[in-house]
């Protein structure tokens, strides 16, 4: 049910489509799987990162994948906001864990929203380290997943 209403409020607030990115910057909880379950359910691709990356290591996945939004947890909020202001990006920090006051006008909307993605479209992106030092993503499509 919260996912579905999530995924009903990022679809709406941020005009997402499929193959769009979003990060998740959040504590091993409910909270990463609802957030993962409402940006799959929203069309998007989930990008996740590791709440003790070095700022650096953010810095660069939040550029390199250009993501619309940034979920997090309130705990680490700070380093999220930090992290799209030092340069200069214009990616939105949400807070999923005070996220009820957002979606309020969204509490009606308990069922999955239309689905807009296929089998070719992203479903995450993760970074290896990367052997020049410098960090890679990998891209996996829904028919990657399902495959698996």
């Amino acid at each position: 049910m919260r996912a579905n209403q999530l995924a009903h409020y990022f679809k709406s607030t941020y005009n997402i489509k499929a193959d769009d990115l979003i990060a998740l910057c959040v504590d091993r909880t409910e909270a990463m799987l609802i957030a993962m379950l409402a940006v799959l359910k929203s069309g998007a691709a989930y990008v996740p990162l590791e709440p003790n990356y070095p700022l650096e290591r953010i810095h660069y996945i939040l550029n390199d994948t250009n993501t619309k939004v940034n979920i997090t947890n309130e705990r680490h909020m700070q380093k999220m906001v930090s992290a799209c202001e030092d340069e200069n990006l214009a990616i939105e920090v949400f807070d999923i864990d005070n996220s009820k006051t957002n979606i309020k006008s969204f509490e009606k909307l308990i069922t999955n929203p239309e689905s807009i993605t296929r089998s070719n479209h992203l479903a995450y992106i993760f970074y290896t380290s990367g052997t020049t030092g410098r960090p890679k993503g990998v891209m996996v499509e829904h028919a990657g997943v399902v495959n698996t």
